[in-house]
C-alpha cells in the first residue's frame, strides 16, 4: 500500500511541474480581448427583470441573490437586508435542516414571485421571514 501511494504522489508530483513550466501568460493578449468585448450585463438583467444600476443605500435584488446562492448557509443575504442579530445566526449555522430550508426559500421565492416576495425581508427579524 505504501508504495501505491508513494507511486500515486511521484506522479502527481512529476505532472505537476512538467507542465507549468511550458505556460506562459500573454497579458497584452488578455487586455486586448477584454477591450474588445462586449458588456452583456444590462440586457440579461433587463431580460430578468432585475435593477442593473442601484443608487447609494438603496437594495439591489441582484446582490441579495447573489449572497442568497453563494453565502446563503452564512445568512450574508439576510444581514444584506437589515435582519441581523445573533440569533439569526444560531439559526443559520446551528439547524442545517432549517438553514436549507429557508436558504432555498428565500432564493427561489424571490427569483418566481419577485417583488412582493422581497420586500417580506427588509428589516424583518423573523427566521421564517416569508410567514407572516
Amino acid at each position: 500500500m505504501k508504495k501505491l501511494v508513494l507511486a500515486i504522489a511521484l506522479i502527481v508530483g512529476a505532472a505537476s511541474f512538467s507542465f507549468a513550466s511550458s505556460y506562459n501568460l500573454n497579458e497584452t493578449a488578455i487586455d486586448a480581448a477584454f477591450n474588445a468585448s462586449e458588456d452583456i450585463t444590462s440586457t440579461v438583467e433587463a431580460e430578468l427583470g432585475i435593477a442593473a444600476v442601484v443608487a447609494d443605500g438603496e437594495l439591489s435584488k441582484t446582490t441579495y441573490l447573489v449572497r442568497a446562492f453563494f453565502c446563503g448557509n452564512f445568512a450574508l443575504h439576510r444581514s444584506y437586508m437589515g435582519t441581523g442579530g445573533k440569533g439569526l445566526l444560531i439559526y443559520y449555522l446551528c439547524i442545517p435542516v432549517a438553514n436549507s430550508v429557508a436558504l432555498m426559500v428565500d432564493f427561489w421565492g424571490v427569483i418566481i414571485k419577485g417583488d412582493e416576495f422581497w420586500n417580506k425581508y427588509k428589516d424583518n427579524p423573523k427566521f421564517f421571514a416569508w410567514n407572516n
